[in-house]
């Protein structure tokens, strides 16, 4: 897909959700209120709401098509738009997404052999730590580059993004453990998304919050 199929600021809103519904939660992130006229493009919308629409298109554009990268950054994204984004999704994750999987969990722990229960059981308190670490060690960056306004070094920039990389595989190791079932499916479902959502925040962090680290390599 080139780069003339990304979202523009004169598509209807509408059209766009119709293309990935995942976007209605982006818009509640970023204070875009539902009932607004079919027609309406995303900068009509936007400007009703109090919104840059090139934030908006930004961050639409990361979470739908995988080729949208760095050269489409625009240079006037506001950096405090994009961290308060960030910390709603964190605070999202914890409230909504930690008990949803858990709950997950408890819906099909019966299907599970006496074995997998366990390594399930270890595989998601894994999951919960590892998300916790990252979040501590995130909320720490932040508050040193707020004092400081110097950037993450490299080295610890990457420590970072693999905490991100040994969550998503511990969620796809859910995902093994997880039989065929019918019973299971659900669940299943929840965690492939799951995948796909930390795969585009992690995205997200490298372009939106670029100030806050150093990084060695090309993305």
């Amino acid at each position: 897909m080139d780069e003339h199929a990304f979202y523009h600021a004169d598509m209807p809103l509408s059209e766009v959700l119709k293309t990935d519904y995942r976007l209605h939660m982006t818009l509640s992130f970023v204070g875009v209120k539902l009932g607004f006229c079919p027609q309406a493009t995303i900068k009509e919308v936007c400007a009703l709401n109090n919104v840059d629409h090139n934030f908006f298109l930004f961050l639409g554009n990361i979470y739908t098509f995988d080729n949208y990268s760095p050269e489409h950054y625009p240079e006037s994204l506001s950096f405090e738009d994009s961290l308060r984004y960030v910390l709603k999704v964190h605070d999202y994750t914890q409230k909504e997404i930690f008990p949803h999987t858990e709950q997950g969990f408890a819906s099909v722990q019966n299907q599970l052999s006496p074995s997998d229960r366990t390594q399930m059981e270890e595989t998601l308190k894994s999951f919960f730590s590892i998300f916790n670490k990252y979040h501590s060690d995130f909320d720490q960056v932040l508050e040193n580059y707020r004092k400081t306004h110097q950037s993450l070094d490299a080295t610890n920039t990457q420590v970072l993004l693999a905490q991100i990389d040994e969550i998503v595989i511990r969620i796809k190791r859910m995902i093994e453990i997880l039989p065929d079932k019918e019973e299971c499916s659900q669940f299943k479902y929840f965690l492939s998304f799951l995948t796909i959502h930390i795969a585009k925040h992690e995205k997200l962090m490298k372009y939106a919050l670029k100030p806050m680290f150093t990084y060695t390599d090309v993305f």
